[in-house]
C-alpha cells in the first residue's frame, strides 16, 4: 500500500475459538476487534488493478431512477428501483433486456412492489426468484423468472414458509437454505423436531434438516421482531447472514460449513450494557429504535459480498441515513479494514467518482457500483484532463449531453494481497 494511504492502520486481533458441533455442523468462529474509525483509505489505483464504466441503455422502456438490491452474475446486472417500481435486467455491456413489474397471482396488487424488492438472482443460472405471502388470503407462492422477464415456474408454497425468511440461498438444484423468522404462527417445530435458527428445504415443501440448533439461553428470541437472522447476500458457493444488534456474521456455504465473524467495535460505536441488560427496551424493537434514534451507534453489521480474504461489510447505524461511509472492505489476511469513503478518484478513474451512496455488490474479485448521470457530468465541467475520452464507451456516453439518462454502473477489480 503506497504511502499516500490517508488513515492510520487500527489496531486488529484475530482469535480463532475453535469449533463446536452443532447439529452435525461445525461453526468457525473468529473474533474481531476493529475501530471504523481509523479505517484506511488511499486512491483507487492502490486497491484495483482496472475500472470499467458501463453506461446502461436509456431508452423509453428502460428508464429507471436509482438502483437498489443490485445483483450480479457472469451475465447480467439485475436490481430494483423504487421510483418505478420494478426489478431490471441488463447485459453484463449494458443492453436492457427486460423488467419484472408484477407476479401472476391472482391477488397481487401494485401496492405490494415492496415482494419484487425481494428478489433473489440465482447466479448459477440466471433465474430470478421471488418469494410472495398474502397471510390473509393464505396466498403462498414462488415465482421463478427467466432473464427475458417470463416466468419458468409458479410454485404454490406450503403454509409453514411463511416462517421462513423469504430470500434464500440455493444449495444445490432443489435444496434450498433459509432462516427461521421465529413466528409461532407457522409452526415449523411441527415439520421438523430440533428447532433451528436455519432450516434446509427440499424442493421448497418439505424441510429435510436444520442448521445450528437454538439456542434456549439467547436473548434475540424474546424480543418481539427481528430474531431470526436477515438474508445479506449471495456469493457462488455461499450466502451471509446477520440480525440486528447482534454484531456476529454467519457466513454458509454450500457443503453447509458455518464460518462466524464476531465483530468488536469501539464502545462508543456501540449501545451501552443498559440496552441489553434492560428486556423492556431490549425486548421491545420500537422502545429500542426511540433509545438509540439519532445517536453514531452501530446498529447491523451484513456482509454485501465476499471474495477470497475479503469481506465487503455494510455497517448500519441508528442515524439511518446510508453514504459512502457506511461501507468498508476488511482483508482476512491482512487483518485490515478500508473504507470506501476515504477512496479517492485518480487516474485509475479518470479522476471521475466511483459511486453514489453506496456499493452495490462484490462478484468474482470485481466490486460494482452505481453513479448517477449527473454525478458524471457535473465532474467532467471541472474536469482538464478529458482522460475519460480514451474509454470509447465513457465518451459516447459523456459526449451525449444527457445528464439525465440512466446511471452508470462502476466495475472495479480488486488488486489480490491487501
Amino acid at each position: 500500500m503506497k504511502t499516500c494511504l490517508l488513515l492510520l492502520i487500527f489496531s486488529l486481533s484475530i482469535i480463532h475459538q475453535g469449533q463446536a458441533q452443532q447439529n452435525n455442523r461445525s461453526e468457525e468462529l473468529t473474533s474481531i476487534r476493529v475501530s471504523p474509525r481509523d479505517a484506511m483509505g488511499g486512491n483507487v489505483a492502490d486497491f484495483c488493478d482496472s475500472v470499467r464504466y458501463i453506461p446502461l441503455e436509456t431508452k423509453k422502456e428502460s428508464i429507471f431512477g436509482f438502483i437498489s438490491h443490485l445483483q450480479v452474475s457472469d451475465n447480467y446486472f439485475v436490481f430494483f428501483d423504487y421510483d418505478t417500481k420494478a426489478i431490471y435486467i441488463f447485459s453484463k455491456q449494458g443492453k436492457y433486456i427486460s423488467k419484472i413489474r408484477e407476479l401472476p397471482v391472482d391477488d397481487w396488487t401494485a401496492d405490494k412492489y415492496n415482494v419484487l424488492s425481494r428478489f433473489q438472482l440465482n447466479k448459477t443460472n440466471d433465474e430470478i426468484n421471488v418469494v410472495y405471502h398474502n397471510y390473509r388470503k393464505n396466498s403462498h407462492w414462488l415465482v421463478v423468472f427467466a432473464a427475458d422477464g417470463k416466468v419458468k415456474k409458479k410454485q404454490a408454497l406450503p403454509a409453514f414458509t411463511t416462517g421462513l425468511s423469504d430470500q434464500f440461498f440455493a444449495v444445490s438444484a432443489n435444496t434450498f437454505l433459509c432462516s427461521n423468522n421465529f413466528f409461532p404462527e407457522s409452526k415449523l417445530e411441527t415439520h421438523y423436531k430440533e428447532p433451528s435458527y436455519f432450516y434446509l428445504l427440499h424442493n421448497f415443501d418439505t424441510i429435510t434438516g436444520g442448521i445450528l440448533p437454538v439456542d434456549p439461553d439467547d436473548r434475540f428470541l424474546k424480543r418481539n421482531a427481528y430474531r431470526g437472522f436477515d438474508y445479506n447476500a449471495s456469493m457462488a458457493t455461499a450466502s451471509s447472514w446477520s440480525r440486528y444488534l447482534d454484531y456476529t456474521l454467519r457466513l454458509i456455504d454450500d457443503s453447509l460449513k458455518v464460518s462466524s465473524y464476531q465483530f468488536i467495535f469501539p464502545a462508543a460505536m456501540v449501545p451501552e450494557a443498559q440496552v441489553f441488560n434492560n428486556k423492556k427496551v431490549f425486548n421491545d424493537i420500537d422502545s429500542t429504535d426511540y433509545y438509540l434514534s439519532g445517536k453514531r451507534i452501530i446498529t447491523k453489521v451484513s456482509c454485501v459480498g465476499t471474495y477470497d480474504s475479503y469481506l465487503l461489510l455494510f455497517l448500519e447505524y441508528a442515524t439511518n441515513t446510508v453514504s459512502l461511509s457506511n461501507y468498508y472492505l476488511y482483508s482476512l489476511t491482512s487483518q485490515t479494514l478500508y473504507s470506501f469513503d476515504a477512496i479517492t478518484p485518480d487516474k485509475q478513474s479518470y479522476f471521475l467518482p466511483i459511486a453514489n451512496n453506496g456499493i452495490g455488490t462484490i462478484n468474482k474479485g470485481y466490486v460494482y457500483n452505481e453513479v448517477a448521470a449527473f454525478q458524471l457530468f457535473n465532474a467532467i465541467k471541472t474536469d482538464k484532463q478529458k482522460l475519460w475520452k480514451s474509454d470509447p464507451a465513457l465518451k459516447t456516453y459523456l459526449s451525449s449531453g444527457n445528464s439525465k439518462g440512466n446511471p452508470v454502473i462502476i466495475e472495479m477489480k480488486l488488486k489480490n494481497g491487501l
